[in-house]
């Protein structure tokens, strides 16, 4: 994985308070390929943009998906 590309990922435990779900839920997600992410080592990388995304939707939003 390039520099680059590490800029546009996120660590779990920095994602997961912007999505407002535990660590371990978001882990989960990532796992069943739910949440867009990589593991790299032990460790998952969430992508910025789909956190972006879902951080920008509206409460009706939320609640449709």
């Amino acid at each position: 994985m390039s520099d680059d590309d590490r800029r546009r990922m996120l660590r779990l435990r920095d994602a997961s308070p912007l999505l407002d779900i535990p660590v371990s839920t978001l882990r989960r997600l990532c796992a069943r390929g739910e949440v867009p992410a990589e593991k790299v080592g032990r460790a998952w990388l969430v992508k910025r943009a789909y956190v972006d995304d879902v951080t920008s939707w509206t409460p009706a939003q939320k609640v449709a998906s």
